[in-house]
């Protein structure tokens, strides 16, 4: 969570500018035409199937900053026509100096000498953008990003990451075909050894040029990788590294890196070093050698690494991130990735089955309700209530807010009320290191909130945790004569700490008034409330006068109250952040 509060910190801050806020699509391949992605966070992660066009899109914005040009990836063939009748484009937004948002539209261009160019266009009032701006009604600070006619469009340097495409020399050589180079196995062995001891000079001696036959054979110096960069291959791969250094040649006659790493007690080239290494360079590399503020895309960065290594890697981008003020977009499938940001930078492309194009299932999603939609296995995360109408609250709020979100969680009601929640499982559920949730009703919540265990002494801590209700006796310690008081302190401030993630509280003093307020009715007293749903529970279901009215019959005339609330209600819509909320923050913790 500090990960995430820091990178919020830096986007709110506008530390990022020029940052692109969003990107739109009027047409553009097979994507459903109006279809809008928002970039809400300094990461943001493109999930779905295959075949949902995220690798298009990642194109796109590479497409979007000025002098980038789309058409050098995406261009019609014979093979494969670009047909359509209306010119494929595609808007972003960004915010120019004075804080204005501006948009700038890319679309193709029918060139004679070039019908796959992509150039900015002055705003088409038929994909929603604004007109211009008179040059004197303009901020002056904004003429910058302007011309007569059209704003400019964002100037960003660009980095593309395709993972599945991070090959190292000796395997484009050795396990590709060229035309060039002979297909026979032994003869490809005998052009890397003959070859071999030039790179290897090349390492030595960090070279940048290196003549062989008359040709220059070093296409980028040869460096050593900064310790910083070392470190984090070694965390993201889980070994140490002494150096790693890196050339980029075409020695083997064809282009290509060669990298070659020390550890205390070998060294090797990438020719033995597993794909993951080498991935593993090549990612924090370009990225720690990236401009400030640049756009990184990647595509598929889980490609090959281990769930560990994704977890250290979404480590190393949010690092990078808080220190370079970069944006980062990426096209994943990795359910470690997606967990590692939160709901608003997760962005779910489905197939629509009506039109056939590709839509946006939300501009926020849960992780969970993510790995649902992709086809990933995932354990339903627990939320525990107090009793069976908070149970129905909770569920009505997550069935609100998707079909999928609902079918990843498990809402139980506890018996004993608040207070054997507060006091029993609470500490248990502590002991145990689970991240199940717990929602009481807002009659529990405190003023102030709880403080988190860092803020606090020891002698500060008992009394915090009473103010929960949690004496010192409920707090599990171990058996034996020793002293434990060290023990009961430590486990204190796990309590406390679980508690300030794990537990959340209706909006409402209790489930029977905010069922009331659903409904638009003012509140009642807490007797009054519930004697309401009695009275009409009674009125609804009609018993003759020897049937007694039970808690199913209420809880029953309750649940059709909730079934007619809209998913758009306020209360509701409160309830349902609520649980994304500290869904978010439990599995974080």
């Amino acid at each position: 969570m500090d990960h995430t509060h820091a990178l919020t910190k830096l986007y709110a801050a506008n530390q990022l500018e020029p940052f692109i806020r969003h990107i739109r699509f009027p047409r553009f391949k097979n994507l459903e035409n109006g279809l809008r992605i928002t970039f809400d966070h300094p990461i943001t992660a493109l999930v779905g199937p295959n075949g949902t066009n995220k690798s298009s899109i990642l194109r796109a914005l590479e497409g979007c900053p000025e002098l980038q040009n789309i058409g050098n990836h995406w261009f019609s063939t014979n093979l494969d026509p670009i047909q359509s009748e209306e010119r494929h484009r595609y808007i972003h937004g960004y915010f120019a100096p004075s804080g204005l948002l501006v948009e700038s539209i890319k679309m193709r261009i029918m060139k004679q000498n070039n019908p796959d160019y992509f150039e900015t266009s002055k705003p088409r009032k038929s994909d929603q953008m604004r007109e211009m701006l008179a040059p004197n009604e303009t901020s002056p600070g904004d003429m910058i990003c302007r011309t007569k006619t059209r704003w400019k469009s964002v100037a960003k340097n660009v980095v593309y990451l395709d993972f599945r495409q991070e090959i190292a020399a000796y395997d484009i050589q050795f396990y590709f075909d060229w035309r060039k180079v002979s297909k026979d196995l032994s003869s490809k062995k005998k052009l890397v050894r003959q070859r071999s001891a030039h790179v290897s000079r090349a390492l030595d001696e960090l070279e940048s040029n290196h003549d062989l036959y008359g040709k220059d054979r070093i296409l980028l110096p040869a460096v050593e990788l900064t310790t910083k960069e070392v470190a984090w291959i070694g965390r993201i791969l889980g070994r140490e590294y002494v150096s790693i250094r890196l050339v980029k040649h075409d020695f083997f006659e064809v282009e290509g890196y060669t990298a070659r790493l020390k550890t205390r007690h070998l060294q090797y080239s990438e020719a033995f070093a597993g794909s993951g290494e080498f991935a593993a360079i090549m990612l924090v590399h370009s990225l720690w050698n990236a401009p400030s503020k640049s756009l990184i895309l990647m595509d598929e960065p889980e490609v090959s690494l281990h769930p560990g290594g994704q977890k250290a890697l979404m480590d190393f981008v949010t690092e990078i991130c808080k220190i370079h003020k970069h944006q980062v977009v990426l096209a994943t499938h990795s359910a470690t990735i997606i967990s590692a940001l939160p709901p608003h930078a997760i962005k779910v492309l489905t197939h629509n089955e009506m039109t056939g194009r590709i839509s946006l299932a939300a501009q926020s999603t849960d992780p969970e309700e993510a790995f649902r939609r992709i086809g990933a296995a995932s354990q339903f995360r627990q939320i525990f209530v107090e009793d069976d109408l908070a149970r129905a609250i909770v569920q009505r709020a997550a069935r609100s807010i998707s079909d999928a979100f609902i079918q990843t969680i498990d809402v139980q009601a506890l018996p004993g009320g608040a207070a054997a929640i507060k006091t029993a499982f609470i500490p248990t559920m502590t002991s145990l290191g689970s991240d199940a949730s717990v929602i009481l009703d807002g009659d529990q919540r405190l003023h102030p909130p709880l403080k988190a265990s860092s803020m606090l002494s020891d002698i500060a801590l008992p009394a915090e945790l009473e103010r929960l209700g949690i004496h010192e006796r409920f707090v599990h310690r171990d058996g034996g004569n020793a002293d434990n008081a060290p023990q009961v302190r430590r486990n204190q401030r796990s309590i406390l700490d679980w508690a300030c993630t794990n537990l959340g509280y209706l909006p409402n003093s209790q489930p029977e008034n905010l069922l009331r307020a659903f409904e638009g009715l003012p509140p009642l007293s807490k007797e009054a409330a519930k004697e309401y749903w009695v009275s009409r529970s009674s009125q609804e279901h009609r018993l003759s006068s020897f049937e007694p009215l039970t808690a199913a019959h209420i809880l029953a005339t309750q649940t059709s109250a909730l079934a007619s609330v809209s998913d758009d209600n306020a209360e509701l819509v409160e309830v349902a952040n609520l649980i994304k909320r500290i869904l978010h923050t439990a599995s974080a913790g």
